[in-house]
């Protein structure tokens, strides 16, 4: 019977090979760059349709990282806590990464960052999302009841972004960290409604106003997918 043995030592950049073949051994020294060619050479993976927007896929089809970009665009948005006390807001968003971990078709995490401009790079900066329901922390949404649907191939996440965006927006999660203005200077206003106030009627969202998240790339997010 023919057998095949791979043993890698610590911190070793080469791979110790022995063939077996009807009693007889070989064996031989490979790079481990040479090997891993050698293992994926041909290799394909189907990712399925992707979403409009995405800019990186990382992983296997049944666990993946995924980011999708969204451009800025004005929206209308219902701003409250309780459903009698909901007011209707059209403001500016600003362009904007989801970045989406998905295990055996859900979305286990999602991340949603704000940006300045079109991601171009790995290194792009990324900037806290100002309307709320994203943790400041770490910048995972905060779905509260919303019951997210299954993601059986990637295109089903453009419709768990529809559901952020048209959920219902409220100013638990604004700190002071959130806009580059004061929040506090909005008097009977909330956090929230406050920089709703500052943006509304315009055309699209000032970047000025963005709070960039120190030491966060994408590099760093992808780096363990």
């Amino acid at each position: 019977m023919d057998n095949l043995q791979i043993t890698i030592p610590a911190e070793s950049s080469d791979a110790h090979i022995m063939i077996t073949r009807n009693g007889n051994s070989n064996r031989k020294n490979v790079s481990l760059d040479d090997l891993i060619g050698a293992l994926t050479s041909g290799y394909q993976i189907s990712t399925g349709i992707l979403p409009t927007g995405t800019k990186l896929f990382a992983g296997t089809r049944s666990a993946y990282k995924i980011l999708i970009e969204v451009p800025g665009k004005v929206r209308e948005i219902l701003i409250g806590r309780n459903e009698s006390d909901l007011r209707s807001h059209v403001v500016p968003f600003p362009r904007t990464a989801f970045v989406f971990n998905v295990k055996n078709n859900r979305a286990v995490s999602t991340h949603v960052y704000a940006l300045a401009n079109p991601i171009s790079t790995l290194q792009d900066s990324l900037y806290v999302f100002p309307f709320g329901n994203v943790y400041d922390s770490n910048s995972s949404v905060c779905w509260g009841g919303v019951s997210l649907p299954e993601v059986r191939e990637p295109i089903n996440l453009s419709s768990i972004i529809n559901l952020f965006f048209q959920s219902n927006f409220n100013g638990d999660l604004i700190t002071s960290r959130t806009v580059t203005f004061d929040i506090n200077r909005g008097g009977n206003y909330n956090g929230l409604e406050f920089v709703a106030s500052q943006v509304a009627f315009q055309e699209s969202f000032d970047t000025s106003y963005l709070t960039v998240i120190n030491n966060c790339t994408l590099e760093n997010l992808f780096s363990t997918h």
